[in-house]
């Protein structure tokens, strides 16, 4: 037999995979766990017991599912929103608005509880602006911390296209001498026709002549029927005809749009005219060849006249047929949007410094559009803003949007660039220090997106493939929290977090820490925001938590300075045995702390628990002047075998005969299962909490089982792993 000690002095690699637990000749096996539930690692290398929770308040409505969205108007103002079915709650760093005491703040939204899942949104100053792809933009307004605001956004020139017109008109087509197309119901058809073309299912017609405005002829294939209603058939393209402005050419200046021949129609009001690298908005019709127009983009000759194919009739690109932005982004002083159900790849950037003017033009300044080419067109999803692209993430590729310099986004230098082609989920990404982190396509993976100077491209490394086994029930939701301790957090389907400590120092790949560890509560946790709060970036949760047997869905809270969950504190200035406001927790059994000290777990009875001496519920009071009480966890971090670098032990047997734990302003720790001694004896041994204690706690003789030594924070109180030392002994027999 051989005798050795081995100290791992860090969790830096977090918590890994069954499946990776054989690396054994990798250097961050020595810097795992197999186990590191309810632990946060420290980017020092050692790791702390997680935060507790602190009870806020019960949603809206706890038979739908609720999201958390951020809002920061500056580092003293900062906000989370709940948004429910159809509602909108407030909460700041005091917990939540209230117009009255028991009365929240709360508005109106379009968007279900279903809907949720795929809001995005975009905050500058205190607006901001979100989108989903059934809605039209909307915009929130904060006014004060007591009144929000939210509508439609405002919008004085929405994105248009050159993609034809539906009108109010049956049709049938026939073939007779050519193909005669017959308006059944209503007057579809203008004598500039001629030329454009009719499409339906898999057909197509060009118009070759006009009879009447219900008759045309034309040439045509591919139709599947013979017929055809309102809304099924599409007149493509533009009229064909030379059309003159006549007006003030400035912006927002009116004036007239004169057509050679008959090409308008009342329903063309509210359509744009792009010609002569400038934009008009029909605002009313006067006859087949004139209506009234604005001008939306200065023309540069205003005066000439702009022939059949020099001018261009766009409908509105967003409609409730069409489909909505599903993407959003500030950039530049540009409002961004990007993929809608008809145009899945396309992205809308505003005017320069006019967010809600998307006139396209050809100045530094105006708005322009973008159309990402490529893959199977799977819809944009999140819009990303870093300081030399745009970045467009597809549910099949990561694709970016430069100038190729420093230089400003102008509607002549934007050039859309494919990228590599993971794709993205749903969940809404978020930037850590220089790295986009998003989830990749499915769910199961978390990558990290950067420029890579030595490759001229943009990487995205797999940051879960060490913990893989967490994320098998997918990711719906990130959170990166940089304050007091660097953590991403991920939002697992089965209801737990993935918490991820997070620092590098050179390249993607190249991560001094990265150590994901799961996160468990007694219940699901459904949503996550960050907060700002003074020097700290604070958890904001929704969690759903059984309440004799009714669901309720409670905001709640992380605070390190809590070591239980759905936790309520309280103070008295005469010290108290009975402490109301528990309903929430409604039988529940609770951990209790009082003045600091761990006293008898309760169970809430009517609202109430009571401080008690240890002895179980029944124990003898224990007045105290500050209590807190929650939800316990437990906190279970193992080790893994004892395994040299590079190489292994094979079969032969290892008995650990001394495990000592390096500890810091710990209390209350469990080594394979024993409980060790944390209290001196004294006068004030049992009426004051037990001194924190730093140095190192021993346990001899733990037996032949490998190595692997578990360490588990059992009581309400802080614990922190700074390392573990074993001394071993292999049988080589």
């Amino acid at each position: 037999m051989s005798r050795s000690e081995w100290t791992q002095s860090a969790f830096v690699a977090g918590e890994w995979s069954p499946f990776q637990l054989g690396r054994t000749e990798l250097p961050r096996y020595q810097q795992c766990a197999s186990a590191l539930e309810n632990w946060i690692t420290m980017i020092q290398g050692g790791a702390r017991s997680r935060w507790g929770t602190g009870f806020v308040a019960e949603v809206a409505d706890s038979t739908k599912l609720g999201r958390l969205v951020p809002f920061r108007f500056s580092n003293s103002q900062t906000y989370v929103i709940e948004f429910g079915n159809a509602t909108a709650r407030f909460y700041s760093q005091n917990g939540r608005i209230e117009s009255s005491p028991g009365v929240p703040v709360q508005i109106s939204t379009p968007w279900t509880s279903g809907q949720l899942v795929d809001l995005e949104w975009a905050q500058y100053a205190d607006t901001a602006i979100f989108s989903h792809p059934s809605t039209v933009p909307y915009r929130l307004t904060r006014v004060s911390s007591l009144l929000w605001k939210l509508q439609a956004a405002p919008f004085v020139v929405f994105p248009s296209e050159e993609i034809g017109k539906q009108y109010a008109a049956d049709i049938t087509i026939s073939n007779g001498v050519g193909i005669t197309v017959t308006a059944t119901v209503g007057a579809p058809f203008l004598a500039s026709d001629v030329g454009r073309q009719i499409i339906a299912d898999l057909g197509e017609a060009t118009i070759t002549g006009f009879t009447s405005t219900t008759q045309v002829t034309a040439t045509a294939s591919g139709f599947l029927a013979g017929a055809y209603t309102a809304g099924n058939w599409t007149l493509t393209e533009s009229p064909k005809t030379t059309v003159t402005f006549a007006g003030n050419n400035r912006l927002n200046g009116a004036g007239t749009l004169t057509a050679t021949a008959a090409a308008w129609r009342s329903a063309d009001v509210g359509d744009y005219v792009v010609m002569n690298d400038g934009q008009l908005q029909i605002t009313s019709f006067s006859t087949t060849t004139v209506v009234n127009v604005k001008v939306v983009d200065v023309l540069t000759n205003p005066t000439t006249p702009a022939d059949a194919a020099a001018w261009a009739l766009e409908p509105r690109t967003w409609s409730s047929a069409r489909g909505y932005p599903r993407a959003v982004a500030l950039a530049e002083q540009r409002l961004i949007f990007g993929g809608s159900l008809a145009n899945p790849v396309d992205v809308w950037a505003s005017a320069t410094g006019f967010p809600y003017n998307l006139a396209r033009g050809v100045r530094a300044a105006s708005g322009f559009t973008l159309k990402f080419w490529g893959g199977d067109m799977s819809t944009i999803m999140h819009l990303v803003p870093t300081p030399t692209t745009l970045i467009a993430l597809t549910a099949s590729a990561e694709l970016s949007a430069g100038t190729g310099n420093d230089d400003a986004m102008t509607p002549s230098n934007v050039h859309p660039r494919p990228g590599s082609n993971n794709g993205c989920s749903a969940a809404r990404p978020t930037i850590v220090n220089n790295d986009l982190v998003y989830v990749q396509d499915g769910g199961t993976r978390v990558r990290a997106l950067a420029f890579r100077s030595e490759e001229n491209a943009f990487w995205a490394s797999d940051i879960t493939k060490e913990s893989e086994h967490l994320f098998r029930a997918g990711v719906t939701e990130l959170a990166y929290c940089k304050d007091p301790y660097p953590v991403l957090y991920a939002r697992l389907g089965d209801g737990r977090l993935a918490a991820c400590s997070i620092s590098r120092q050179v390249g993607v790949l190249e991560h001094d820490v990265l150590a994901w560890s799961p996160i468990s509560t007694d219940g699901q946790i459904e949503s996550i925001a960050p907060m700002r709060y003074g020097a700290e970036d604070q958890l904001w949760m929704i969690v759903n938590r059984t309440i004799s047997g009714v669901t309720k869905r409670y905001v709640e809270r992380a605070d390190w300075n809590l070591n239980t969950d759905c936790a309520l504190t309280g103070t008295s200035a005469t010290a108290t045995a009975t402490w109301s406001g528990f309903g929430h927790l409604e039988g529940k059994e609770l951990q209790v702390l009082g003045d600091g000290c761990e006293l008898a777990n309760q169970v809430v009875v009517g609202g109430n628990i009571r401080t008690a001496k240890a002895g179980g519920t029944l124990g003898a009071d224990r007045p105290s002047l500050a209590i807190e009480a929650g939800l316990p966890f437990v906190s279970t971090l193992t080790v893994p075998d004892l395994e040299p670098i590079g190489a292994s032990f094979g079969g032969a047997r290892v008995k650990v005969n001394e495990a000592i734990v390096d500890l810091v302003d710990t209390i209350g720790l469990e080594i394979q299962g024993h409980d060790l001694k944390w209290r001196a004896f004294g006068a004030d041994a049992f009426t004051s909490p037990p001194p924190r204690f730093t140095g190192k706690k021993r346990l001899e003789n733990l037996g032949w089982n490998g190595g692997d030594i578990t360490v588990r924070r059992v009581h309400p109180y802080t614990a922190h792993v700074r390392r573990v030392i074993r001394r071993y002994t292999v049988n080589e027999g």
